[in-house]
């Protein structure tokens, strides 16, 4: 047992320890994630205009609202599970685990998108005000499935403390793989799906290789031969809340684009979409201190060591206040001449 707890604190960290790299980091990932999103709307809006950024935006909503339901919150019960394990045969146990997650999110993903498949024509209609405009929503219903598995994937490498590696599945690196595909079909000419082709295909290629290293993550130094199994029904009880907890609020992050969509043009909801992404920067400390915590929480409360959440908890408050106080101050002094 103490080598167990050994060897999950040097996958786990104390906070104190490394906070202030991994969270800067985090950050700088995170800030080039945006900073990247922004150029690519602007890119979209100089070659198609507001109506092609808000078929992206589209695009975007649907997977992401569809792939989080998809996924039935199995990304947050990765890293939970994830976050606490050591020995070869809980290890054994967490990839039985992160296979049937697999398993579960490809008929549920596959569900989805044969839904939105069929769906495409009609939801062009009500969300973009023309009917010719439903191969967006075709490319969506192909991207749900990657995405759903790259969801629960991606969680999972965050769980083992693999942070930037996380960052980059999760962000910086479905824009950047998506760069070079948008540069060849916009000189290709190939309309207002380049930049929906271009992220379609990095989904795809970031989900496939997420799950090989996943898979090289959890396995073990040892081959075990009858692993632990999670039932279905517990691994349900302990994804469904987190379902209905983070499900919801990403659902309430890109919800309001298809609401949008219902009451205005595309142009607009471009017009919305871009105004979104240049206010996303001030959202990324929070962002960065979670994405660092929130593994070691599920470390320490697996491992009942309550004083170290306790401090845990009250340092990652007092960092955030410490790092979004001088960029607020930043923000308020150059909104007004940049925004003209």
């Amino acid at each position: 047992m103490q080598n167990t707890v050994e060897e999950n604190t040097e996958i786990i960290p104390p906070l104190q320890s490394k906070t202030v790299k991994v969270v800067a980091n985090v950050f700088l990932l995170k800030s080039c994630s945006v900073l990247l999103a922004v150029i690519l709307h602007f890119t979209i809006d100089h070659f198609y205009g507001p109506e092609g950024v808000g078929a992206f935006g589209l695009y975007m909503s649907v997977i992401t609202i569809t792939g989080l339901l998809a996924s039935f919150g199995f990304g947050n019960a990765a890293l939970k599970l994830s976050g606490a394990v050591g020995s070869d045969q809980e290890l054994a146990s967490v990839q039985s685990a992160y296979n049937m997650m697999l398993r579960l999110t490809s008929v549920a993903a596959g569900v989805c998108a044969v839904f939105v498949l069929f769906s495409a024509q009609k939801m062009s209609e009500v969300f973009l005000d023309d009917p010719y405009k439903a191969p967006v929503f075709y490319c969506s219903a192909l991207a749900i499935l990657p995405f759903a598995l790259l969801e629960v994937s991606s969680e999972m490498i965050r769980g083992r403390g693999k942070t930037n590696l996380y960052m980059i599945f999760k962000e910086t690196g479905l824009w950047l793989a998506a760069a070079p595909v948008l540069i060849f079909l916009l000189v290709s000419q190939y309309g207002y799906l380049s930049p929906i082709v271009s992220h379609l295909v990095a989904v795809l290629m970031f989900s496939v290789v997420a799950i090989l290293v996943v898979q090289e993550l959890l396995k073990p130094a040892e081959e075990v031969e009858h692993p632990n199994s999670i039932s279905i029904s517990n691994l349900l009880k302990l994804s469904l809340p987190m379902l209905m907890s983070k499900g919801l609020l990403w659902a309430g992050f890109w919800i309001d684009i298809l609401i949008a969509g219902v009451f205005m043009g595309g142009a607009d909801i471009g017009i919305y979409l871009v105004l979104d992404r240049i206010a996303a920067f001030g959202k990324q400390v929070s962002y960065s201190i979670n994405v660092y915590v929130a593994p070691r929480i599920a470390y320490h409360f697996q491992q009942k060591r309550l004083k170290h959440l306790e401090k845990l908890t009250k340092d990652s408050v007092r960092y955030s206040v410490w790092i979004l106080a001088p960029i607020m101050i930043i923000l308020a002094i150059v909104a007004k001449p940049v925004l003209g």
